[in-house]
């Protein structure tokens, strides 16, 4: 994780912790007065025959004490290629927070909270404020090999159908290759009314090239109708 250990270095001088890629999200806190702009591009193809294709996929983040950071995120446009016929939208861009609960030897946890807000374009906007609270945790199996995860409730609002609760669960497994390198494999669900009942399984490889820049590549597939099969790749840049 990316921390200030003594008070003579440069406050970003730790590991590079990136929340990205992959469907869950990092323990993590960024140091105080460090700065992190994630992004990447994902193209995506759903049992319908359509491709999508999403970028800048950002996430700022930024440390404002040792155990807290504040972030803004937003997947940008999407691309929609249906029957030959092209279209394209904005999503709904997010502020929120993560706090670390619990770090150090053994099981580590951290509390993200975000709010979406209503102004993409007409075709994605959800149209309301819509909360989310994640717990997030890590737990080291050996010492290169960890076991983390994220539990999600969030409050989705649609246009003209109301407010439903979705729940989501991501499990991963990750492992440090040496030499800057590292890969993950994860599964991924969610549910909520109206969308149903979405399964992925996914993976991806990341090379940390310097100390503030990580590169990766990624890719999932969809277990049932409702989930996409993806490719992306992306890089977070710390400083």
């Amino acid at each position: 994780m990316a921390t200030c250990a003594y008070a003579d270095e440069p406050p970003c001088s730790g590991d590079l912790s990136a929340d990205r890629p992959g469907l869950s999200t990092d323990t993590g806190v960024l140091a105080r007065g460090c700065q992190q702009l994630e992004g990447g591009y994902q193209l995506g193809h759903d049992d319908a025959g359509a491709t999508h294709s999403t970028l800048p996929l950002m996430l700022y983040r930024i440390g404002v004490s040792d155990a807290l950071e504040l972030r803004t995120s937003w997947d940008g446009e999407i691309f929609t290629r249906a029957d030959g016929v092209p279209s394209n939208a904005a999503n709904d861009p997010s502020v929120g927070a993560k706090l670390r609960l619990r770090d150090g030897v053994g099981l580590s946890l951290s509390l993200l909270a975000q709010l979406s807000l209503p102004v993409g374009s007409a075709a994605a906007t959800s149209g309301g404020l819509d909360p989310s609270v994640a717990l997030l945790w890590k737990r080291p199996l050996s010492e290169d090999t960890a076991v983390s995860g994220a539990f999600t409730l969030a409050s989705i609002s649609a246009v003209a159908a109301g407010r439903s609760l979705q729940s989501a669960i991501a499990i991963d497994l990750d492992r440090d290759f040496g030499h800057g390198f590292g890969g993950f494999v994860e599964y991924a669900s969610s549910n909520q009314r109206g969308a149903g009942f979405m399964q992925t399984l996914g993976g991806g490889l990341t090379s940390v090239v310097g100390h503030n820049l990580q590169l990766d590549v990624n890719a999932g597939l969809g277990l049932n109708r409702r989930s996409q099969d993806f490719v992306g790749f992306g890089a977070a840049w710390r400083f």
